[in-house]
């Protein structure tokens, strides 16, 4: 059989908490940041994507999430390489992103690729709060 990689849930939340037996549970799930003008500063926010694997290839993987602007412009890429200890199975990636600055309104979108092949993506809204 060949490998196969699904998402099962890709999120941007406040925070996470991974705990000793890697069950993961994400805090402040959100969809859109509402500010009253543009440049602002998110001082944290986190990325969380839960996929599963079958057949894997590989032990490890070479995980790339980008975050788009509206414009479909790249504004940072976070890289990852993941490891997995059996052949099928879940696995996080999170990423924790500290003090980004959003220079427009619009929706953005975050993008996760392994093995710079596309997996999923998820995108939040920066809204002009009246």
């Amino acid at each position: 059989m060949s490998e196969k990689i699904v998402s099962k849930g890709i999120f941007c939340c406040d925070t996470f908490i991974l705990d000793k037996t890697n069950k993961l549970s994400l805090i402040g799930i959100f969809n859109d940041i509402k500010v009253a003008k543009i440049p602002i500063t998110h001082s944290k926010m986190s990325f969380v994507a839960i996929l599963k694997i079958e057949d894997a290839n590989s032990d490890s993987y070479n995980v790339d999430v980008k975050l788009k602007s509206p414009r479909d412009s790249e504004l940072a890429e976070f890289k990852i390489k993941g490891k997995i200890d059996e052949k099928e199975g879940n696995v996080n990636v999170v990423v924790d992103i500290n003090n980004f600055v959003f220079k427009e309104f619009g929706k953005h979108t975050f993008e996760i690729y392994i093995n710079e092949k596309f997996i999923d993506s998820t995108s939040i809204e920066v809204k002009e709060e009246k």
